[in-house]
C-alpha cells in the first residue's frame, strides 16, 4: 500500500474501495470523488482497523449524514442498553456515532461498537482518561501517571498483536508503528488535561 490516508491516495491519483463504494451511494463519478478528496472538500473517515466500516462522504455536494451520540456515564452504566442504542441507530439509517463513554471500562465498550457498526464512529480522548481512572475529580493526583503508564503498554500490546495477525512488511510496520505512538500521544495529551483540570478542582476547593 503507499498511501496512508484516504487523502494519500488521492492526491496519488488512487481511487480506493473506499472511494468507489462513497461514489455509488452518492451517485457520483469515483473520479468526481478522488478530486474533492484531494482538495479537501470531501473527507472520508476510514480507519484501517475499523473493519466492519461502510464507508461514508462528509463535504461538498454531498447528502448530509446522520450522526447518533450516546456513550456509558455515572448516570447510566448499562451496557446492554447503550448496544441497544447502536443497534437502533443502525437501523434507522445513522451513518455516524459518537462514542461519548467517560465512566467505566469504555474501551471494551468502544471494542464492541467498532466490531458491529458499520457506521463510522468518533470518540473523546479526554474521556478515555476520566473513564480509566472511575474517581471523582477532585480525586486525581498521581493516577493520571497510572493511566499514562497503561497507555504505553496497552498500544504497545496493540501493535505487536496486529503486526502479527496482519503479516506486515518492514514499511507497514512502520506506517502502523506511526499510527500507534500518534494514538498515544494524543491520549497523553488528554491526560495531560486532565492534570490540569484536577489542579484547577483543588483551586476551586480551597477557595470555598
Amino acid at each position: 500500500m503507499s498511501y496512508r490516508t484516504q487523502m494519500d491516495a488521492a492526491k496519488q491519483g488512487i481511487i480506493t474501495k473506499q472511494m468507489e463504494i462513497v461514489a455509488q451511494k452518492e451517485h457520483l463519478e469515483p473520479e468526481v470523488i478522488r478530486q474533492r478528496v484531494a482538495q479537501g472538500t470531501v473527507v472520508i473517515p476510514a480507519n484501517i482497523n475499523h473493519t466492519s466500516l461502510s464507508p461514508e462522504g462528509i463535504g461538498q455536494g454531498l447528502r448530509t449524514k446522520i450522526n447518533v451520540n450516546l456513550g456509558i456515564s455515572g448516570d447510566s452504566v448499562d451496557y446492554e442498553r447503550e448496544m441497544e442504542k447502536v443497534r437502533l441507530s443502525l437501523k434507522f439509517g445513522a451513518e455516524a456515532i459518537m462514542d461519548l463513554s467517560n465512566y467505566g471500562k469504555t474501551n471494551k465498550f468502544r471494542g464492541e461498537l467498532i466490531e458491529m457498526s458499520p457506521a463510522m464512529i468518533g470518540t473523546v480522548p479526554m474521556y478515555d482518561a476520566i473513564g480509566y481512572l472511575e474517581k471523582d475529580l477532585l480525586e486525581y493526583s498521581q493516577d493520571v501517571l497510572a493511566f499514562e503508564e497503561a497507555l504505553d503498554l496497552r498500544y504497545e500490546d496493540f501493535y505487536a498483536q496486529l503486526a502479527d495477525q496482519q503479516n506486515l512488511s518492514p514499511e507497514e510496520q512502520a506506517v502502523l508503528r506511526s499510527d500507534v505512538t500518534q494514538e498515544v500521544r494524543t491520549l497523553k495529551e488528554a491526560a495531560s488535561c486532565l492534570r490540569q483540570a484536577h489542579q484547577w478542582a483543588s483551586d476551586k476547593a480551597d477557595e470555598l
